[in-house]
């Protein structure tokens, strides 16, 4: 059984979502495929080719700050500005780089095409610092967008 990587938390007046990690680093991966989940639904009849054909972007995102809970939320708004800017579509981490004070993250993506179905409508990672916790498999932070 998978673990999952991220949670929505429905009792909260905002839209706040939980990414969970075993290490600071998962945390980056499983917030890429939480967020592209978040933003896309999931259709199990059409995953994703092994041998693509379409074009791949690779981006890198650069964030810089205090503690983890800056530099994931900075990251996040990075990553949502680009993804909604070009209507791309995130693939994978394909290298980081993270330290106590910036990140360095390289990750690919994928125009959005028809079959790929909005789900939640964000619209940008609110001020509100994001929590990190140490938890019994791991790290957990929690983000809260606008939606």
């Amino acid at each position: 059984m998978k673990s999952r990587i991220y949670q929505i938390l429905t009792d909260a007046a905002d839209f706040k979502v939980i990414f969970f990690g075993c290490n600071h680093i998962d945390m980056f991966y499983n917030g890429l495929e939480g967020f592209r989940r978040l933003i896309y639904k999931k259709n199990p009849n059409r995953p994703e080719p092994k041998k693509p054909d379409y074009p791949i972007v690779h981006e890198t995102f650069v964030a810089a700050g205090k503690n983890y809970e800056e530099i994931y939320s900075t990251w996040m708004s990075q990553l949502l500005a680009f993804t909604q800017k070009h209507h791309y579509l995130p693939l994978a981490v394909d290298t980081i780089k993270l330290d106590d004070k910036s990140l360095e993250l390289q990750a690919s993506f994928r125009v959005a095409m028809k079959r790929d179905k909005p789900n939640v409508p964000l619209k940008a990672v609110t001020r509100q610092p994001a929590k990190l916790e140490k938890v019994k498999s791991g790290y957990q932070i929690t983000i809260t967008f606008d939606v």
